[in-house]
């Protein structure tokens, strides 16, 4: 009998909030259709939640030198990839930032296949609840 336990993974995620207080949203492809994610993603070996949130937000969007608050939110997210079952152990942290450019230049292979474009969003615009339209607003 095989084992069917999801692979545990651990990552770090940031709501990165401008002077404007609008919150950065990137678009990625998960397989069955776009969704918006705040930048993240797995912890590295040896590497702390706030380290691999720093890491990840500068590898996304090119923010360099942010500062984090303390863990705001931890949630539990089962999805699949690659064929394979995860348990995603997810951190959230809050950063600021005045308006910067957001840049891809830093992005690995593996996030080049699936991010598709960012959005600043206002708390009335967030998309909660329903999928990406064809008018939503994207930069890339």
């Amino acid at each position: 009998m095989p084992d069917d336990k999801p692979v545990l993974r651990l990552a770090a995620r940031v709501l990165l909030i401008d002077e404007q207080e609008r919150v950065l949203l990137l678009r990625a492809n998960v397989g069955e259709g776009d969704v918006w994610v705040t930048p993240g993603g797995a912890l590295e070996p040896g590497e702390t939640a706030e380290q691999a949130a720093l890491r990840e937000l500068r590898e996304e969007t090119g923010v360099e030198n942010a500062e984090l608050s303390l863990c705001v939110w931890t949630r539990v997210h089962h999805f699949e990839w690659g064929g394979k079952r995860y348990e995603q152990q997810e951190r959230f942290f809050v950063a600021r930032a005045p308006s910067p450019l957001i840049s891809l230049d830093n992005c690995g292979a593996e996030e080049l296949q699936f991010l598709r474009g960012w959005r600043w969003w206002t708390a009335d615009g967030l998309p909660v609840g329903r999928h990406l339209r064809r008018n939503d607003n994207v930069a890339f």
